[in-house]
């Protein structure tokens, strides 16, 4: 069974050296220990060995990498748990009670409808309809 620093071992990169710099040594020792390019004794166990290293170094990395993506959301979802329950505690509106006191807006208040705007539109594109299609009969 492969462990990780043996790994490392076996490419020649040390622990901290990155994906890119683990794979130029994988494809470094690959072209030297490749049976068909080669004419060195146990060029085919070497080569195996090399490629399984590198592997199992990018499955440890893709494990890795998931368990800090994972770590990332559940952070996410705790921190808005946390605010939810803050809510609860101090009252659903108690930040919009705060806004409200000193006459501020919320970044998110919509702003009312004015219904004149809304029928001045409406019936003014229906008019310019209208007026069309006379027109256009008008001009046959």
């Amino acid at each position: 069974m492969l462990d990780s620093s043996k790994c490392y071992e076996i490419l020649g990169v040390n622990e901290n050296s990155s994906p890119k710099e683990m794979k130029n040594a994988y494809r470094k020792l690959s072209l030297k220990y490749h049976p068909d390019k080669t004419n060195i004794d146990q060029s085919d166990t070497k080569f195996k060995e090399v490629t399984e290293a590198y592997q199992f170094l990018k499955l440890h990395q893709k494990q890795v990498e998931k368990t800090i993506k994972n770590d990332v959301g559940s952070n996410y979802a705790d921190f808005w748990k946390k605010q939810y329950e803050e809510q609860y505690e101090y009252g659903f509106n108690h930040r919009e009670n705060f806004r409200n006191e000193f006459h501020i807006k919320s970044p998110n208040q919509e702003k009312p409808v004015s219904h004149k705007i809304f029928h001045i539109t409406i019936f003014g594109g229906l008019a310019l309809i209208a007026l069309w299609i006379v027109l256009s009969e008008i001009l046959k």
